[in-house]
């Protein structure tokens, strides 16, 4: 079935859509489709901060790759500050922001890192085909990453006792991004989580772009959540259109309300997504906005472009350097995809990426590829001309500064470490 375009659509399609699926999320998202030069609304402020290896049995193994960064017992790393600039945004609410950091886990996610194999073979690895246990671990450590900021730093610091101030919510299929284990490691407190069970149905009614809407939640526990004192919810999870974002969060303001004697005291919403849309953001801080909450989202090296119709695949935007810590990296993503690096999406199954490796190269092709008449092959080929010496010369590129947590832990697990060093500092 075809959709109709959505020019021929008449205004308040999102509306209409909000009633029938009981989600705020498509109002919110007619205006920002309706929003026109959305990354020229962002403005882009550089920051620069430290970093800490918290495991000290890994940290000397992971310091050798790191030593140009080092500063005293921590690495030293770029960021950008987002802030997005929505017309008729209220005025008390601050504008939401988004943080960005460079490191090789956070490149890892967008644009690819290192991957060693038992038999010594190392290669450029895209995150397409990043797969299972390892790119967890990356995820994990670029959580840990995040949480060291300043803006979560002060987000921390805003609260009196964070036990009973903030709550973590992990979207249904754990994303394994870990922020209770980060935070515990870091603050020495244990933030009460919970998870909420959010997916989307398919739709095949003609006035839906979307093809998709999403289901209602049924059930929440919310056990050890003290709704009187909770101000801050941390939601984690990837995002794409900002759909189940905007599910979840409906339902655990719901709940909150609904145990608090109709009101919910909550001032900040934040999510971890280690990859997110500028979209996706922007309809979810409408949203929260009128109910007088700010957004903060933590993410990775960029904000990525929700695509029409579906608002479903995420690619990089294509010339705008400033939603990007270091535009040089997309010319690897250009040298891998071609003209296909600013439409494919750089994760595809993003659930099969992380839990399932056989079903996330299945869908790789089925869902993307394939249209264009490739295969998970032919992506690994060009991959495989990313060397070195190339990033050097040819992309001013430092190869170290695409060593994650994962490809030290496979150099290390497989007796690799030595290769690994010679290769990338060669």
């Amino acid at each position: 079935m075809k959709h109709e375009a959505l020019e021929n659509f008449p205004p308040g399609w999102g509306e209409r859509l909000s009633n029938r699926y009981n989600s705020d999320f498509f109002k919110f998202a007619e205006r920002i489709w309706n929003e026109p030069n959305l990354p020229e609304k962002v403005t882009s402020i550089p920051f620069i901060y430290d970093y800490r290896i918290l495991d000290p049995l890994r940290t000397a193994t992971y310091l050798q790759f790191r030593n140009r960064r080092q500063n005293d017992d921590a690495m030293r790393t770029n960021g950008l500050e987002l802030r997005i600039n929505l017309a008729n945004f209220p005025k008390d609410i601050p504008p939401p922001r988004i943080i960005l950091i460079d490191t090789p886990e956070s490149r890892a996610m967008q644009t690819g890192r290192w991957k060693v194999f038992p038999n010594g073979q190392i290669f450029f690895c895209p995150p397409r085909l990043d797969l299972g246990i390892p790119a967890q671990h990356d995820i994990r450590e670029l959580t840990t990453q995040l949480a060291q900021t300043q803006c979560f730093l002060r987000t921390i610091e805003d609260l009196g006792d964070i036990e009973s101030e903030m709550v973590i919510v992990d979207l249904v299929r754990d994303p394994r991004i870990e922020l209770q284990d980060s935070i515990y490691s870091l603050y020495g407190k244990t933030v009460p989580r919970t998870q909420v069970d959010v997916h989307h149905v398919n739709d095949d009614s003609l006035d839906n772009p979307f093809k998709r809407y999403p289901a209602d939640i049924n059930d929440l526990k919310m056990e050890g959540v003290n709704p009187t004192c909770c101000k801050v919810i941390i939601d984690c999870d990837p995002s794409a259109s900002g759909m189940q974002m905007e599910k979840a969060d409906e339902k655990l303001l719901e709940v909150i309300r609904r145990q608090n004697g109709g009101v919910n005291n909550i001032s900040k919403v934040v999510f971890f997504s280690p990859i997110s849309t500028l979209e996706a953001v922007s309809i979810n801080a409408l949203s929260l906005a009128e109910d007088g909450i700010a957004l903060t989202v933590f993410s990775s090296i960029s904000i990525n472009h929700a695509t029409k119709p579906l608002m479903y695949w995420c690619p990089p935007f294509y010339n705008q350097d400033h939603l990007i810590t270091d535009p040089k990296v997309l010319r690897i993503t250009e040298a891998i995809y071609g003209d296909l690096a600013y439409v494919l999406d750089p994760w595809c199954n993003w659930a099969a990426k992380r839990l399932s490796p056989a079903q996330a190269l299945k869908d790789s092709e089925k869902f993307e590829l394939s249209e264009h008449g490739l295969k998970n092959e032919d992506i690994l080929n060009n991959a495989l001309s990313i060397t070195p010496e190339r990033m050097i010369n040819e992309f001013n590129l430092d190869p170290r500064d695409f060593v994650s947590f994962a490809t030290i832990e496979e150099a290390s697990l497989f007796g690799r470490l030595e290769e690994l060093n010679r290769i990338i500092n060669s």
